[in-house]
């Protein structure tokens, strides 16, 4: 792990962070994604059975997995109009990067 990565975990900056995204983890809220959860589950499990008992890198799968969950749990979002869903990836990651960068 980088220090910058080290010192968001264990910092005062981790503080604030958790502090502004707690609400986000309320039970409630969690459980209104479940059946969200379970479908996007079922879809990866689907995908990854097509490589057939292969040796084979997940990180492609579970990245698009996680952009669709994320994207899909924001209000008024259809992922289904976009074609193609590793320019989300790539978005996700440099929005990422640069927040780390900021830290």
């Amino acid at each position: 792990m980088s220090e910058a990565t080290v010192e968001i975990l264990l910092g005062a900056k981790w503080r604030v962070y958790r502090k502004l995204i707690a609400p986000t983890f309320d039970l409630n809220v969690l459980k209104s994604f479940i059946d969200l959860f379970n479908e996007n589950s079922r879809n990866v499990v689907h995908k990854l059975r097509s490589e057939g008992g292969k040796t084979f890198d997940c990180h492609d799968y579970m990245s698009e997995a996680t952009v669709e969950i994320l994207l899909v749990s924001m209000p008024k979002w259809n992922t289904g109009s976009k074609k193609d869903p590793n320019a989300d990836i790539a978005a996700l990651e440099a929005i990422t990067n640069a927040l780390l960068r900021e830290v």
